[in-house]
């Protein structure tokens, strides 16, 4: 798995490595850094550090990833990978711009059923990807959200679930708003709301479309 997982961290696609384990904690209470070469400063706000995976209690906990250039795809292709554990109805995993009215973005969260779903906004219109399954079995999922030049896919579990959403001449989607783990941002009100309960760890983001395939083994960490 660690060889499989190596080809990523040196992939100079590769934009956001956040493995998320207790080892992983900064020096500096609060804060610690991606294990990319960009070196991301993240901001940990309550989230717990466990040796399997950083939890999120579903109330006031939250990472914050910043907003740097890497994080924003514009209209190009781009995939979302990392593992989640959650027992419980959830919702955002994480997002990247602001939700509401003016607002662009990427998204992955959990519908009021507890199916996982991708969407994009380019302040027009948006697309979704949802699955057909809950996923609030307590057990650890992987998941791939990939956007491509024409298309919106979702992963989990490396199965397809849903027929790819058409996104063809879909605008762009940067924004000036940080990325954050486990909640939503509400970009009319500027509050941060929808908050993820469960585990998560492992998340990568990479500047090119990854097939299911080449997924490394997390469950084998």
């Amino acid at each position: 798995m660690l060889a499989e997982l190596e080809k990523f961290i040196y992939d100079p696609t590769l934009v956001l490595y956040l493995p998320l384990r207790e080892l992983d904690a900064g020096k500096t209470p609060g804060y610690f850094t991606s294990r990319d070469h960009y070196g991301h400063l993240v901001t940990r706000r309550g989230a717990i550090w466990t040796p399997s995976g950083c939890y999120f209690n579903g109330t006031d906990d939250w990472l914050d990833c910043g907003d740097h250039a890497s994080l924003n795809f514009g209209s190009g292709v781009f995939s979302l990978m990392g593992r989640f554990k959650t027992a419980t109805i959830s919702k955002d995993l994480l997002m990247k711009g602001g939700g509401g009215s003016g607002g662009k973005y990427y998204r992955l969260a959990f519908d009021v059923g507890g199916r996982l779903f991708f969407a994009i906004d380019d302040d027009n219109t948006s697309k979704t990807i949802s699955s057909t399954t809950r996923y609030t079995d307590g057990n650890w999922h992987t998941y791939l959200a990939v956007r491509n030049l024409t298309t919106l896919e979702l992963y989990v579990d490396r199965n397809l679930v849903a027929t790819p959403t058409d996104i063809t001449s879909y605008g762009d989607l940067d924004q000036a708003h940080s990325l954050l783990i486990g909640c939503n941002y509400n970009h009319q009100h500027s509050t941060r709301d929808l908050y993820f309960i469960g585990h998560q760890s492992e998340v990568l983001f990479m500047s090119r479309v990854v097939s299911p395939v080449e997924m490394p083994d997390f469950g084998g960490i």
